[in-house]
């Protein structure tokens, strides 16, 4: 699906979610549905208004809308087919006034074509509402061109354009991340601070998934001669207390941390010697007895840019430069792909990159 701003959501109607406030755009999650599931899941969180469309909902107008959205900070905007297009369009007709239609278009067909994929991995309520979700996720369809410009050419906004300014001001920093960085390549840096923290936030969770794939490697291994290289002893004798390794070396106080919080001061400073990216070259040396640098889909520059900014949990406009330009030429995935699918676009991310390398004048459509 997208993401509007901070961590409001637009999703499907069959993929509700524990704990999380809702608004429901859809006639298929029927408020007797929902109660059904309630009675079963019974955090699903505050409803903040239902109707079976967009038009329906209980907002003066399209500004109050979004305005309200802004508000919220946290909530999943739960919505059907047609919901989601209406949702989609004037999202992009507020804060895209100028894109041609035909860009809009290719927009909507990278966002939409994602969401299908998500909808493989998302999850069905069961209960007494069960049969009716699987039917409502079996009917999300694709759009054809002809399809989505008869809902865009019938989205218009219901006030004058400049009556937006306000709202547009205040949502820029708190954006989706695809949207900031499409606005960074235009040539933008204006909201480079509120991109930083958005991308360190991201690039910490590939680095932390690498990190404990790393650490789980090293002890299931710690027979081995690589990870006894690696972990800087020369013998594990089980007839020992495997614990008492602990304090032979930095990396073996490391690896017996259960601390998860990479990514902290204190962290840090419990292990100011260690660098992850330099463990890790250390194990493909110690595996394959070479020194000839492995390229990784992470790279140790993507860690280390990490790793050397946990301070700031930021990065400088220097820094978004030499990350988005290194990320772009990368032969590898995206340093942006999320384990969790929606919290990012990288299938977007990435067209933005051949737009980049394409030298296309669509890419200033994009400017926020």
């Amino acid at each position: 699906m997208f993401l509007l701003f901070d961590r409001v959501y637009v999703k499907y109607d069959f993929m509700l979610d524990n704990g999380v406030d809702n608004l429901i755009i859809s006639p298929n999650l029927t408020p007797t549905m929902f109660d059904e599931l309630e009675a079963i899941h019974t955090t699903l969180g505050e409803r903040v208004a239902q109707a079976d469309l967009y038009e329906d909902l209980p907002y003066a107008n399209d500004l109050e809308f979004f305005q309200t959205m802004l508000d919220k900070g946290t909530l999943n905007v739960h919505v059907d087919v047609v919901a989601y297009d209406h949702v989609f369009s004037k999202f992009m007709r507020i804060f895209f006034p100028n894109m041609p239609k035909e860009q809009v278009w290719k927009t909507y067909n990278i966002f939409r074509s994602s969401s299908q994929m998500l909808q493989t991995t998302s999850f069905i309520w069961g209960g007494a509402g069960e049969a009716t979700q699987k039917e409502n996720a079996a009917a999300w369809s694709p759009r054809t061109k002809e399809e989505f410009f008869d809902v865009y050419d019938n989205s218009t906004l219901d006030l004058p354009d400049a009556d937006y300014d306000t709202l547009r001001s205040n949502a820029k920093p708190k954006i989706g991340v695809e949207w900031m960085i499409a606005n960074r390549l235009s040539g933008d840096e204006t909201y480079d601070v509120f991109l930083g923290e958005k991308m360190y936030k991201l690039m910490a969770g590939r680095v932390t998934s690498e990190v404990m794939f790393i650490r789980s490697a090293l002890f299931n291994n710690m027979f081995r001669p690589w990870a006894k290289t690696v972990l800087g002893v020369t013998d594990i004798d089980p007839i020992n207390d495997l614990l008492d390794l602990e304090s032979e070396t930095d990396v073996t106080r490391w690896l017996y941390d259960d601390d998860e919080g990479f990514f902290t001061a204190d962290y840090k400073a419990k292990h100011p010697n260690i660098s992850f990216s330099n463990i890790r070259s250390q194990i493909f040396q110690a595996i394959t007895e070479s020194t000839t640098p492995i390229e990784e889909a992470l790279t140790d520059e993507m860690m280390d840019y990490v790793g050397n900014n946990v301070g700031v949990q930021n990065f400088t406009t220097a820094e978004i430069t030499s990350i988005l330009n290194a990320d772009m030429m990368h032969k590898g995935p995206s340093v942006f792909e999320s384990e969790d699918r929606i919290k990012v676009n990288a299938l977007f991310i990435n067209y933005l990159y051949k737009l980049t390398i394409d030298s296309s004048t669509d890419l200033d459509y994009y400017k926020l």
